[in-house]
């Protein structure tokens, strides 16, 4: 049975919401945390009347259209613009809001669905406990206009504003009992959030809130499996984490990834591996940084032995720019390059499909994708185009890159291609992937552009082609009519980044992770998290708001170096501890850094008023007193949130040998200034591994 809880139990049920809390992982490691991080619980809550009735506001938004590792099912809808790679959409580093989709992993948003826990749980409307559940009790909720109804034993136990927040008491774990992942029933660490769904008040969305670190932990072995190598897995856990931090786009309000391979394919707790967890911790807090940001480290699983510059196979987010704006760090190169230079420059079409139909030898040879051939008769592929097509033109992230002789006689709503005369190719990438396609048929010339809307067009027994790094060949009878298409590519994916396939091969080269990474990500270096500090609150001390974040030191035989970005002059040294030691930096050293692309301070959350939040997370705080900062399973404990201030300035020290305990976990804080310099945004960060000449 259940029993149902009202607003005056709240101070009686503090010690078990204690508990409950430690589930989400904030308590797991001893860490401190705000109420400014807690308030992540809560960004779905329509007010601060928690018994108030009415839906909670919600606009469109769809998937994003950058498959990682594996072709996708579907082709996204429009999206909801946030910034273009030239900003990054960073999200919080501490807490995560995952979307979880539906079976096919295709939906966010669904009428219903049925959760539950692995252990007795706390059922909260908002921050508000329903009722305490035992174990593997199901708990139904449906949507309406009205509000949130929650049934369980077959009784209604009310409706309710929402969001609805199933967490588990410690060491258990939520499950959602509606779905299956690998034929089972996934199971989730932290908070499960039912919120509304953006596209109806008769639908909702499922949320799994939890710390970054338990996140990757379900990501990392679901994206490279263990045994493609250690050092590979090192590899991904870091560009895991930095993708997990700074999306491409946040499609959704809801949450700030979704789960599938859409954004990281995130499956659950149950499919958690020893060697990936070993992975994470030993390269736990580590981002790939370009100019002290980190990275968008897009990956997938093959190139065929070239990657692709970013704009060549990504628009803008924002406004839908093709090609899209170039990022310095992801560009275009050969595996070897002594390898790949006899073909040449591969936008040209003849250098192209030599490279391409050669086995060339480079680090995705392993791929059972470094070469592929596909065929359609002519009939197949012209019914399988127009089909696809006004599939496309329904969603308008793909319909923005497809062009037709549209007349009221050949309308969008029910186009016809005609009969193929001629498939070209007319734009190329640096890897020589198609970029623009144009079909010449005797209805006239139609143009696709962008390699994830060219590969759903092109479609091959009921699948996306795996890439769009191909040439094709008309065959003919003997009359010259055209009776098939073929096309020859290679690799799998959109090639941008980091390949999989080759960072394995890399592994079993014994090249350590960082160098992995650097061979795929130009100009980067390894280190923490940056941590920013910024304005204080009025009434503040000059120690009330220090951030700090943890990290692993790899073994290298790099020296190491603190470096510092602020938005002006300083009239002070500012406060730096590694470890709890202090780090001298002299006022008089901090000098303008060279011209490089600004980063950025972040926003200063709002304040979150919520009373019981507020007191939840003072019991943190007296919880967190004392704790040893050097327990593995310490979260990361930063944010890399955006904000339009520069950093223009510059101070770095390099540490001594001693600063920096090898293979186990470090501790940054910094501190915000007081003062003449306290509206000044400080960014910090340790850099671990630099840059390769």
């Amino acid at each position: 049975m259940f029993r149902l809880l009202g607003t005056s139990a709240i101070r009686q049920k503090i010690g078990k919401l204690s508990i409950a809390v430690t589930a989400l992982g904030l308590l797991v490691a001893g860490v401190c945390l705000a109420p400014a991080n807690l308030n992540a619980m809560k960004t779905s809550a329509t007010s601060n009347t928690l018994l108030s009735h009415g839906p909670v506001p919600g606009s469109p938004s769809p998937l994003p259209n950058h498959p990682h590792s594996a072709a996708p099912t579907l082709a996204p809808a429009a999206t909801v613009p946030t910034e273009t790679v030239r900003g990054s959409a960073t999200v919080d580093a501490d807490t995560l809001r995952v979307g979880i989709s539906n079976d096919g992993m295709e939906d966010y948003e669904y009428p219903s669905t049925t959760i539950s826990a692995t252990s007795r749980f706390t059922l909260l409307n908002s921050t508000v406990p329903i009722l305490t559940g035992n174990t593997n009790q199901a708990i139904g909720v449906t949507v309406s206009s009205s509000g949130f109804k929650v049934v369980t034993h077959g009784k209604t136990v009310g409706t309710f504003t929402g969001p609805i927040r199933l967490v588990p008491d410690a060491g258990g774990m939520g499950t959602i009992q509606s779905i299956r992942r690998r034929k089972r029933i996934p199971q989730y660490k932290g908070v499960l959030e039912i919120t509304r769904g953006y596209s109806s008040p008769a639908k909702l969305s499922v949320v799994n809130i939890l710390p970054l670190q338990e996140y990757l932990k379900a990501v990392v072995p679901n994206e490279l499996p263990p045994r493609y190598g250690y050092e590979a897995v090192k590899a991904q856990s870091v560009a895991a984490r930095n993708y997990a931090i700074r999306p491409r786009e946040r499609s959704f309000p809801q949450f700030d990834i979704c789960d599938s391979q859409f954004c990281q394919v995130y499956f659950g707790a149950q499919t958690e591996h020893p060697t990936s967890n070993r992975a994470l911790f030993e390269t736990h807090g580590l981002v790939a940084l370009y100019d002290g940001r980190p990275i968008l480290a897009l990956y997938s699983s093959a190139h065929g032995g070239h990657s692709e510059h970013y704009e060549n196979s990504f628009s803008d987010t924002g406004d839908g720019q093709f090609p899209g704006t170039p990022v310095p760090y992801l560009r275009g190169k050969p595996d070897i390059a002594s390898n790949a230079a006899p073909y040449g420059d591969l936008r040209v079409e003849e250098n192209a499909r030599r490279f391409w139909t050669s086995n060339v030898q480079d680090y995705d040879g392993k791929s059972s994708y470094h070469r592929w051939q596909k065929e359609w008769p002519i009939h197949t592929l012209m019914a399988s185009l127009t089909t696809q097509w006004q599939k496309l033109l329904t969603k308008k992230n793909t319909a923005a890159f497809l062009r037709g002789p549209y007349s009221s006689e050949n309308p969008p709503s029910r186009i016809n291609l005609g009969q193929l005369n001629r498939i070209t190719v007319t734009r190329r990438g640096v890897s020589g992937k198609a970029m623009e396609i144009e079909l010449a048929t005797t209805t006239g010339t139609w143009v696709v552009q962008k390699e994830f809307v060219i590969r759903s067009l092109f479609r091959h027994g009921g699948r996306m082609l795996p890439s769009a790094n191909m040439v094709f060949s008309h065959l003919t009878d003997p009359r010259g009519t055209i009776v098939a298409m073929r096309a020859n590519g290679g690799g799998f994916g959109h090639g941008v980044g980091m390949s999989q396939l080759g960072a394995s091969m890399l592994s079993g080269r014994a090249t350590p992770f960082d160098a992995i990474l650097q061979h795929y990500y130009t100009g980067v270096s390894i280190g923490s998290i940056p941590v920013h500090v910024g304005p204080l609150p009025k009434n503040s001390t000059r120690i009330s708001h220090p951030q700090r974040v943890t990290f692993v030191a790899p073994r290298s035989n790099h020296p190491t170096k603190l470096i510092l970005r602020y938005s002006a002059p300083l009239s002070q040294s500012p406060i730096v501890h590694i470890n709890g030691s202090p780090i001298a930096i002299a006022a008089n050293n901090m000098t303008p850094p060279p011209s490089t692309p600004a980063a950025t301070a972040p926003t200063i959350p709002a304040t979150d008023d919520d009373g019981l939040l507020s007191e939840l997370a003072a019991l943190i705080k007296r919880l967190n007193q004392g704790s040893d900062e050097t327990t593995p399973e310490l979260p990361t404990t930063t944010s890399t949130s955006n904000t339009k201030n520069e950093l223009p300035y510059q101070a770095s020290v390099m540490l001594p040998s001693h600063a920096l305990k090898t293979g186990q976990l470090n501790t940054l804080t910094l501190y915000p200034l007081a003062g003449p310099d306290e509206d000044t945004h400080i960014s910090a960060w340790v850099e671990l591994i630099p840059v390769r000449p």
